[in-house]
């Protein structure tokens, strides 16, 4: 039986997920880490669960159940964003990074720079 290797996508994204592994939670769920590179890369009041739901195809509960788990409101919450409301609507709450955030993202940066 012939072994086949990885591509180098595949092995980037490996390191990749290693990188936020390594700076977050071992056992951080890759989604979590995509929704919290779109908070990284989208401008301000852009990432809320209605958006992550439809960039990502997934329901709404499990949307703001990964959306909250970025933050300290979840039970076991990273701490990496918060919740803020937009201006003049109170419905919909959009994720922004916290100081840990912008630590978190200024140490992963150099992972996900380089090819």
């Amino acid at each position: 039986m012939e072994t086949q290797t990885f591509s180098v996508p595949a092995v980037r994204f490996c390191k990749q997920l290693e990188a936020f592994r390594k700076e977050v939670n071992k056992e951080m769920h890759p989604l979590q880490m995509v929704i919290f590179l779109e908070v990284v890369n989208k401008p301000r009041l852009t990432v809320n669960s209605n958006y992550i739901q439809k960039i990502l195809a997934i329901g709404q509960s499990s949307a703001s159940r990964h959306c909250k788990r970025l933050t300290l409101e979840a039970k076991d919450g990273y701490g990496l964003c918060i919740f803020v409301y937009g201006y003049n609507e109170y419905r919909s709450k959009y994720l922004e990074l916290t100081t840990k955030g912008l630590l978190v993202a200024e140490a992963i940066r150099p992972v996900f720079n380089n090819p």
